[in-house]
């Protein structure tokens, strides 16, 4: 996609807080929403390193040009920041019950979701959106995870993200497949390439839809901005009634 002029984001910007009851602390983060469409029951896009996302990432502008171009369907944006990102993401019950009992219904309350939603990060973002996902595919359809820090396991030193046995890989494998679809992308010069490959792989052996994307590219915001476009296609294609599969459960 060739790349956005600087300009400022053409629907409505939220800027929400809740006091955490899970977290013991206050949380901010943003919901943004296609011009127009504020009230509009529209598919929810959740994103981990949200404050990058929409800043650096400039997912509204992305959103706006795709709309205009009729690439995409419309839908509402859920930016969270992280605090302690590492110890929030990787593997951390109280964060995903943080997310799904917290964020989502004080979002939904202010961007009404139509029940279907999509659980987007990258590194240790996409690790956690899949885990998320996968233990609420009642809330969630889709998973766009860039450069998924795949690699990670619950038991392992945190601070070597290059170790680990591929935990969630092992959950794919040893449970009952979920009612997902995956897009995933990841740079060739990235330590994360094998991990993501072996991931399709076993989503893949276990029946569910998955597609991998790879690019001559490494670990940084500029690889990731790169795969918004096809990511946002995957995500909300424009005839998106009838390929996002039937709306889930409300929060």
């Amino acid at each position: 996609m060739a790349a956005l002029p600087a300009t400022a984001p053409r629907g409505r910007v939220l800027r929400l807080s809740v006091e955490s009851r899970i977290l013991g602390q206050e949380r901010r983060f943003i919901v943004y929403s296609p011009a127009g469409m504020a009230g509009t029951p529209l598919p929810h896009i959740l994103f981990q390193d949200g404050k990058a996302y929409f800043g650096w990432g400039k997912v509204p502008q992305v959103v706006d040009a795709m709309l205009r171009a009729g690439r995409i369907g419309p839908a509402h944006l859920v930016c969270v920041p992280p605090m302690e990102r590492t110890e929030e993401y990787a593997f951390n019950p109280h964060f995903r019950r943080f997310l799904t009992e917290e964020i989502l219904p004080l979002a939904e309350e202010r961007a009404p979701c139509d029940g279907r939603r999509i659980a987007w990060g990258a590194s240790l973002g996409g690790l956690l959106s899949a885990t998320l996902a996968w233990e609420r595919p009642d809330l969630f359809q889709k998973v766009v995870a860039q450069s998924g820090a795949f690699l990670f396991s619950e038991d392992m030193d945190r601070r070597v993200p290059w170790g680990g046995n591929e935990g969630f890989r092992q959950q794919v494998l040893g449970e009952e497949p979920r009612d997902i679809r995956w897009h995933l992308d990841c740079g060739t010069i990235e330590w994360l390439i094998g991990s993501n490959r072996r991931l399709r792989d076993a989503l893949s052996r276990r029946g569910m839809a998955v597609s991998l994307i790879e690019r001559s590219a490494g670990h940084n915001w500029i690889n990731w901005k790169n795969g918004l476009a096809a990511g946002m296609e995957f995500a909300l294609p424009p005839d998106a009634e009838g390929k996002l599969d039937s709306p889930r459960g409300g929060v």
